[in-house]
């Protein structure tokens, strides 16, 4: 389908995905604000879940109910699947980094992504509320960045072009140890580009060109990683797991977790890039 094709058929999804994500951001702060607003508890797969969290789910799916009610829609804080007569699936992460958002951080996102009809990623928003930015993308269209309220200047998303390894910004998870991170880096041959939670905030900085290559060492549902991907490819980067294949997304079938480690880059020497990863996670346990 020609670009121009694809963004006027996904117009009216793409404005309600970013409304959305903006009204359930203020819902995250509002809470923030209130007593016991980061208090947690824990769930079943011991993660921790607030009210922000819930509020914020609720916010998004009673939306997408309103406005796409033939769409399924698969969340972090849902059981199961609602039913798609369309065959498209909205994937929703209401609070992805909450540990971040109970520690008072500002690493957390809320993440909206849709799934066509194929299982393919072809949309999505990412909202930092407590940074205001909003990065939006159709695949292959293209990716674009507001900050602040709907009225914010639009900023088009590329990735850097850095491709000498030692001037690679390489990013990991928080929960990657400093010294695993450290010892990753003289392996690989990259310069230190931090730790922070949320895989949306993290993609944001490679497509910020903030970082260049973002590392998972670890298992990640679908809700963390839809609508990043549709961002980060959107705006030149490229994301596998380590045996170079992308990521797939089922969850018509009931899949959920990528198993497994990732590498989002900005796209140069890709191949060879996850291949020092792999032999650096090898040799050194990191």
């Amino acid at each position: 389908m020609p670009i121009l094709d694809l963004a006027l058929k996904l117009d009216k999804e793409l404005r309600a995905a970013m409304q959305l994500v903006r009204e359930a951001g203020a819902a995250v702060l509002k809470v923030a604000t209130e007593a016991g607003g980061r208090d947690s508890s824990t769930k079943a797969d011991e993660t921790p879940v607030t009210r922000a969290d819930l509020e914020s789910d609720r916010i998004i799916r009673e939306g997408l109910g309103r406005q796409f009610p033939d769409d399924g829609i698969v969340s972090e804080e849902v059981a199961g699947l609602s039913a798609s007569a369309s065959g498209r699936y909205w994937v929703v992460d209401p609070l992805d980094g909450t540990k971040a958002f109970i520690a008072k951080g500002q690493d957390y996102a809320v993440q909206l992504g849709l799934l066509g009809a194929d299982g393919a990623p072809i949309l999505g928003c990412v909202y930092e509320p407590a940074t205001q930015r909003l990065y939006h993308a159709i695949s292959g269209v293209g990716a674009s960045l507001n900050v602040g309220g709907t009225g914010s200047t639009v900023r088009q998303l590329k990735v850097s072009q850095r491709s000498a390894r030692s001037e690679l910004l390489l990013l990991t998870s928080s929960s990657m140890s400093e010294a695993d991170h450290l010892r990753l880096l003289n392996a690989v041959g990259c310069k230190n580009g931090g730790r922070a939670r949320s895989v949306g905030y993290k993609m944001g900085r490679v497509v910020r060109r903030e970082a260049d290559v973002y590392y998972s060492g670890h298992a990640v549902s679908v809700w963390d990683t839809c609508a990043p991907l549709v961002i980060l490819e959107a705006s030149g980067g490229v994301v596998t797991g380590m045996d170079g294949a992308p990521l797939k997304f089922d969850v018509a079938h009931g899949q959920r977790v990528h198993r497994g480690p990732f590498v989002a880059s900005n796209a140069q020497d890709h191949a060879a890039l996850v291949a020092s990863i792999a032999g650096a996670i090898t040799d050194h346990d990191c």
